[in-house]
């Protein structure tokens, strides 16, 4: 798989029964599912990811705690995207964009709804 950008975007929408594991510094959220679409506005590939129950509220205890700090977004331990956290999230559906091909999104859906799989959040590591 090829390189995938750390200047991806994350956004947010709405939506979505593993439980919320911490792995070192690493919180891993369970996936509901995960597909790949493209964004009508720029052709972009994006990877549209619905956190579980547990997940979203992972996600939403986890972005509180780092308001107004920058935090690494990842699947299989790489690094997708590395937004700041503005306010608290509390959506189940993340969007991200990033310089990866419709295969490696494809890949990373995979990934993400295969068992123990999940989408991993830590504080920025540069």
């Amino acid at each position: 798989m090829g390189k995938i950008s750390r200047t991806g975007v994350v956004a947010l929408a709405l939506l979505m029964v593993q439980p919320v594991v911490a792995q070192q510094d690493i919180l891993l959220l369970p996936v509901e599912r995960a597909t790949v679409s493209i964004d009508s506005a720029t052709g972009d590939t994006l990877l549209l990811i619905w956190l579980s129950q547990r997940g979203r509220e992972g996600f939403t205890d986890f972005s509180h705690q780092h308001i107004g700090s920058r935090v690494d977004v990842m699947v299989d331990g790489e690094v997708l995207t590395s937004p700041f956290i503005q306010s608290p999230i509390q959506s189940e559906l993340l969007m991200i964009s990033g310089g990866f091909s419709q295969e490696e999104a494809e890949i990373l859906a995979e990934k993400l709804t295969a068992d123990g799989g999940g989408i991993g959040v830590r504080p920025f590591a540069p």
